[in-house]
């Protein structure tokens, strides 16, 4: 949705199309790759703690690029972008720690 709505979007939130529009491939790749862990666990296939280790890692490393995102663009960017990307930088860091918590554990 983000990538078809970016040229709006980066108006509203004073970012550059092109970051929304990257932004928009990484999503759609974490939701690829966790909607795969996702699919197999369902199938009764074992979750490998590698693997679950690389989503929380990406995620971590996620969090810290939108908020290094947000100081760049901070003298920049609307109020609402910079809420946009400080809130993803939250939500991704605290969806990392629900990973380690609550799906860590049940890797092998």
């Amino acid at each position: 949705m983000v990538a078809g709505l970016r040229h709006w979007l980066a108006a509203l939130h004073r970012l550059p199309a092109s970051l929304l529009g990257f932004f928009s491939g990484v999503s759609l790749l974490y939701a690829a790759y966790s909607g795969t862990l996702a699919v197999s666990s369902s199938r009764g296939l074992p979750l490998r703690r590698r693997w679950i280790d690389l989503l929380i890692a990406g995620n971590l490393a996620w969090s810290l690029v939108c908020l290094g995102t947000a100081v760049t663009l901070w003298p920049t960017a609307s109020a609402l972008g910079r809420a946009h990307l400080l809130l993803e930088a939250v939500f991704v860091a605290a969806l990392a720690g629900l990973e380690y918590k609550l799906v860590r554990p049940a890797a092998t």
